[in-house]
């Protein structure tokens, strides 16, 4: 069964959380280099929220206890090495981010999706947002990433009709629509085809272009980062 998308609630980001702080203590896809409080994600939908912009998650309401348990177990195995060379105060923010995925597992989601004001102290950045796409390592591969892409793009186009709506003429921009959206992706610097690269392609199989890359301005894991920028019109 194809997993329900639906808004995001404060019910869900524990779980959204712990996905999240896989990739920042594993990965280059965010450049986040410790585990990240709850509050991260909680001023993010509060956030999104005041902008009016999605916040979507997908939930697999089919996954059984069993399969819970099976998914909490490779979180603890992966992050254990992690967890011991952490300092006290790291060690309290990944325990708060496991103690809620224990008390949040039935919403059992498998990634999340949300769009933000691109450089939003710059008002003529106002037809632009940037885009996030976070899938659980558990859920690749499933069809959840293009689903999630999909319910954000709708959510923005039937935005844009409601503000052409409001108004009598057609001008070629109007106040409150969003024209374009974009994706940061981090990228490995070597041939590799590792989790950046790979993010990157998705973007391009779901009619993003790329427009640029900022090379070398990450430096994590010993090495340096590039990020990919990608761009698609929203429409609508």
């Amino acid at each position: 069964m194809a997993p329900t998308i639906q808004p995001a609630t404060s019910h869900h980001l524990p779980s959204c959380l712990y996905i999240y702080n896989h990739y920042a203590l594993h990965t280059i896809v965010t450049f986040h280099t410790t585990a990240q409080p709850l509050s991260f994600l909680s001023s993010t939908l509060e956030a999104t929220s005041k902008a009016s912009l999605p916040f979507f998650v997908a939930v697999d309401s089919e996954l059984s206890e069993h399969s819970g348990r099976d998914e909490q177990e490779h979180w603890k195995r992966e992050n254990s090495d992690k967890k011991k060379e952490a300092n006290t105060e790291q060690e309290n923010i990944e325990d708060e981010a496991k103690a809620s995925k224990k008390t949040s597992e039935e919403s059992n989601v498998l990634g999340y999706t949300y769009a933000l004001p691109y450089r939003p102290h710059r008002p003529a950045y106002a037809p632009a947002v940037e885009l996030t796409i976070m899938l659980s390592p558990t859920a690749t591969g499933r069809g959840v990433g293009p689903q999630l892409l999909s319910a954000l793009l709708e959510d923005l186009r039937l935005r844009n009709g409601r503000m052409r709506s409001a108004i009598s003429s057609a001008p070629a921009y109007t106040e409150g629509e969003i024209k374009e959206i974009i994706a940061m992706v981090a990228m490995e610097q070597s041939d590799c085809i590792g989790e950046g690269k790979r993010a990157a392609k998705f973007y391009e199989r779901e009619g993003f272009r790329k427009v640029g890359v900022l090379q070398g301005v990450g430096w994590k894991f010993g090495r340096k980062v590039d990020v990919g920028v990608l761009q698609k019109g929203v429409g609508g």
